[in-house]
């Protein structure tokens, strides 16, 4: 009872601003505790799924309604979340489900059989599944975020010529700052094709973003000349390497600057021989028919002379097709700058195995240029490196802010907000109260009073 007296008179001698002040204080510490321990101990959700397309966050929020699954929308209605206890069930049960599809139809199509259909719509059936299916393969690509494709398959008949063949077409819509690399677009055009009855990759036609073209047929020789800048930059690139890694070894340790250029020849050549073939050891060919006239000789006459001989040969034929591969290295030029003190014997070593190394062929016109670095002052090598040396140092030990939960903010506010409850309180107490003016006056009139009564 003490200590509650005591409390209750020092709230009764403060002030009335001192007073609000402290009971607003003491009522948010109050509110502070109590949300915090609702976040401690209330249900957490977890994200089932992001990321998600409008057409996949609804088809999905329209499942769970259905389940009876409490969930609650994030990240502008691409996330779903669900609480925690249950989202991996919950996600297992989608995946079982086929759920999403992501607005595509596969060969679930077939899966209720209706009688009466007519076989022009069980083959668009068939044609809007297979599409479905490469949809939902294709998308499944890093980087791909929508896709759609569109078939023409060649239909058997005896009306279609023989160069009639099935054609596809696959438009594409890349995430923010993604881009697909030739091989993969290259394998998109194969993927397609395997899946379609006579169709080749040459007529799959792929579209990306902005309706450009990223292969197919009309790509024309800018797509060729693309491509063969792409290989010719990276054997560049291979045989730079693989000469560095030689140097630094014969070197032992010391950088060389290498350049190497290869220009490759993409011109598709077609040539087509035709000769007769002879007899072995002749120029003369088979004999087919051979016919001969003449007159008899008179007797005693000498022999009769040969009037008339036909003979018919069969030249056969030796046809040879040669169909030059596109691609194939037209020259290779190579240019190596050694450090400073290498000899020149050393240096002409060093040259023939860069030469090998790199596959240098003389006759194909190939070149290689090998030299010493210019002798540069010592001061003027030293404070690059050394400006150099300490920019890596200061990147690596920039710190990194950690992110942080809600929750851990909202506790720590808790604690800052108690401890400077208790500095105040403890200020307060150590501080000396004031009395008013009325009290004041009331005081010096009872010590007055004492001091009378003390005479007397």
């Amino acid at each position: 009872m003490s200590a509650l007296n005591s409390i209750k008179a020092t709230f009764a001698s403060m002030s009335r601003n001192a007073r609000i002040g402290l009971s607003v204080g003491v009522a948010l510490l109050a509110l502070a505790t109590a949300l915090a321990l609702w976040l401690v101990f209330s249900p957490r959700q977890e994200l089932l799924f992001g990321n998600l397309s409008e057409a996949d966050a609804a088809e999905i929020a329209a499942t769970l309604g259905e389940w009876k699954v409490p969930y609650s929308l994030s990240e502008n209605g691409t996330g779903i979340l669900v609480d925690g206890q249950k989202m991996l069930d919950t996600r297992m049960r989608l995946v079982s489900a086929g759920i999403p599809k992501g607005g595509h139809v596969g060969y679930e199509l077939f899966d209720d059989n209706e009688f009466g259909v007519t076989e022009f719509a069980q083959r668009i059936n068939y044609q809007r599944a297979l599409q479905g299916e490469l949809e939902r393969t294709i998308a499944s690509i890093p980087g791909v975020q929508n896709v759609r494709v569109h078939l023409s398959i060649r239909r058997a008949g005896s009306f279609l010529g023989e160069e009639a063949s099935s054609k596809a077409s696959v438009a594409l819509a890349l995430q923010p700052g993604m881009q697909l690399a030739k091989r993969q677009v290259a394998g998109i055009r194969n993927l397609v094709a395997s899946a379609v009855e006579g169709l080749s990759p040459a007529s799959v036609v792929v579209v990306g973003p902005a309706g450009l073209q990223l292969a197919g047929a009309g790509e024309g020789e800018a797509g060729s000349a693309g491509d063969g800048a792409d290989a010719a930059v990276d054997m560049s690139a291979r045989i730079q390497g693989r000469v560095e890694q030689l140097l630094s070894e014969a070197l032992h340790g010391q950088r060389a600057s290498v350049s190497v250029d290869v220009r490759l020849n993409f011109d598709k050549v077609h040539r087509t021989l035709e000769r007769p073939v002879a007899l072995p050891g002749t120029t003369q060919g088979i004999v087919v028919r051979r016919s001969s006239s003449g007159g008899r000789p008179a007797e005693g006459a000498g022999e009769a002379a040969l009037i008339n001989e036909q003979i018919e040969y069969a030249h056969g034929t030796e046809r040879e097709e040669v169909t030059r591969a596109a691609g194939a290295i037209e020259r290779i030029s190579v240019a190596v700058v050694l450090p400073n003190g290498v000899a020149a014997d050393e240096r002409e070593r060093l040259m023939r195995l860069v030469s090998v190394a790199a596959g240098l062929d003389a006759s194909r016109g190939d070149s290689i240029e090998m030299g010493n670095a210019a002798e540069v002052p010592a001061t003027a090598v030293e404070a690059p490196s050394a400006a150099a040396g300490m920019t890596p140092a200061k990147a690596a030990v920039a710190p990194s802010l950690p992110t942080r939960n809600g929750l851990l903010w909202v506790l720590a506010g808790f604690l800052l907000g108690m401890v400077a409850g208790v500095m105040l309180m403890w200020r307060r107490r150590a501080r000396p109260l004031l009395l008013t003016r009325d009290e004041s006056e009331r005081a010096a009139l009872q010590v007055q009073a004492w001091l009378r009564e003390e005479r007397h």
